[in-house]
Parts: structure tokens; C-alpha cells; sequence
């Protein structure tokens, strides 16, 4: 068995090394405050050790997978990404695919991540008005993700003339049955609502389960759940807001029910 994964940071395992650090600080002589300094994605990969690498990679979604399906997979080259790099990277995938019996995918997991990636938009308007005198308690989070519905394109599109045009639900149908036409599964999960709304009952789409309830998105799931990096209670003064192992491994619990579901395993 073979299966690849692509998304953004989210796919990529972006800051499951807080993890291992913090164990580093109980054996070791090293400060915890120092590697939760400079918290933006840059700054935490300049501190990466190849050992790093090996455990945030044993921890991300795919890497659990491989173990539990004793299997390698293919994943995208590079930390970060937009939706619309996952869909080139997809076709690069079925091709190889047809071409490449060394390389023959049995599925492929799709993580969809912010909507406005490949398209500038202006940010007025788009997140609360804040500064670096900000004095609210909340100031670290005061500029996470917009809501989609108040961003001004540079194109002048509406959000929803947007949303026509880009992420129409025909073209994942579209890219469902390219990836079935290769003999290859597509499994899809998102980062945010929107798209997880327009794709919810598809039977590609993957719900995150949890205690008996179903989430439709990373976004739904983190206003009940301890699900990012900031929200873990084990780990102290991190405000990075990306999935931590926890989430990681949810995500692959839900991964494996659909594969199940689906006969694919």
C-alpha cells in the first residue's frame, strides 16, 4: 500500500516539535522559554534538528498512518501551501501514478487550508482592528484567520462571487473522478468551515469524530476542543495555533473509520 498527503502546515506537522522539547527540558539542561520564543512557523524551523524532524514526522497525520497501515506515503516537498498547489500536486500524482508502477497510490488525502491563499485580497476589514499596544488579554490571537465573509478582494469579487468562481463543488466532484479514473481513493478534510459546509455529505469528505460527536472542520473542532498547540494544557506559554499531537491523532482515528467505510483497507 501506498498513499499520499498534501495540505498546508497542517499536513506538513508544523510545531508537533514543541512535544519533544518540552520532554528535552525535564531530562535536559535546556529552557523551555527559549524554544517557545519567536513562535511564527519561520522562526521555529530555523530551530529544527534532524532528530526534530524525525519526531514531528512520527506524530503528523500521515506519519501515523504509515505506522498503523505498515506503509510509506508520499507527502508534499515543502512546509506550508494553498489549495491551489495541493490540486497541481494531485495531478502530478495521477500521472505519476499511471507512469510509475513503483509508485501506484491506493488513495490520496486532501487537506484544505485557507481560502484566499492564491488570490490577494486587501486585509481591511478583514481582521479586528489591533495593534502592538493592544492591552487586550486576547491580543496573541487577535489575528487569526479573517472571516471569509469580510474580505475585499483586490479583484473586487465579493466573497461570494469568489467562491463561485474558485470553489464551485463540481470541481472536487471533477477532482474525485480524476483520482477514481486512476484507479486511486480521494479523501478530503479541512481547516475551515467553508468548504467543509460545501462538502460535508460528500462521500469523499471526512468528518472528525470525537467523544461520540462529529466536527466538519479543524475550525469547528477547536472551539470545543484542545486541539492546537495553544490550547494544550502540556504545553505551557505556546501560542502557536497549529494542530499538536492530540488532534493529529484524532484525525487519524477518523482517516482510518473512513477507509474502513469505504473497503479501502
Amino acid at each position: 500500500m501506498l498513499f499520499a498527503a498534501t495540505g498546508c502546515s497542517f499536513t506538513w506537522g508544523q510545531g508537533l516539535a514543541y512535544h519533544r522539547w518540552l520532554e528535552q527540558t525535564k531530562t535536559e539542561e535546556k529552557s523551555w522559554q527559549d524554544f517557545i520564543s519567536n513562535y511564527q512557523w519561520p522562526d521555529v524551523m530555523h530551530k529544527l534538528t534532524n532528530q526534530d524532524y524525525i519526531f514531528q514526522n512520527s506524530l503528523r497525520c500521515a506519519g501515523l498512518l504509515a505506522k498503523t497501515l505498515k506503509c510509506e506515503y508520499l507527502i508534499q516537498e515543502e512546509n506550508g501551501g494553498s489549495n491551489k498547489r495541493s490540486f497541481e500536486r494531485i495531478n502530478v500524482w495521477t500521472e505519476n501514478h499511471k507512469n510509475n508502477p513503483n509508485r501506484k497510490l491506493d488513495f490520496i488525502i486532501l487537506q484544505l487550508t485557507e481560502l484566499y491563499r492564491d488570490h490577494p485580497y486587501t486585509e481591511e476589514g478583514s481582521y479586528p482592528i489591533c495593534d502592538d499596544d493592544c492591552k487586550s488579554s486576547e491580543h496573541i490571537f487577535c489575528k487569526r484567520s479573517p472571516p471569509w465573509s469580510r474580505v475585499v478582494l483586490d479583484s473586487g469579487l465579493s466573497h461570494e462571487e469568489f467562491m463561485d468562481k474558485f470553489y464551485s463543488k463540481d470541481m472536487f466532484l471533477k477532482l474525485d473522478e480524476r483520482c477514481r479514473s486512476k484507479g486511486i481513493d480521494l479523501l478530503i478534510w479541512s481547516w475551515h468551515d467553508e468548504l467543509a459546509r460545501l462538502l460535508k455529505d460528500e462521500d469523499f469528505f471526512i468528518k472528525l469524530k470525537y467523544g461520540g460527536k462529529e466536527y466538519i472542520s479543524f475550525h469547528e473542532m477547536e472551539e470545543e476542543l484542545p486541539v492546537s498547540l495553544y490550547q494544550d494544557p502540556s504545553l505551557p506559554g505556546v501560542i502557536d495555533e497549529h494542530p499538536n499531537k492530540f488532534f493529529n491523532q484524532l484525525l487519524h482515528d477518523s482517516i482510518i473509520e473512513k477507509l474502513k467505510d469505504r473497503n479501502i483497507i
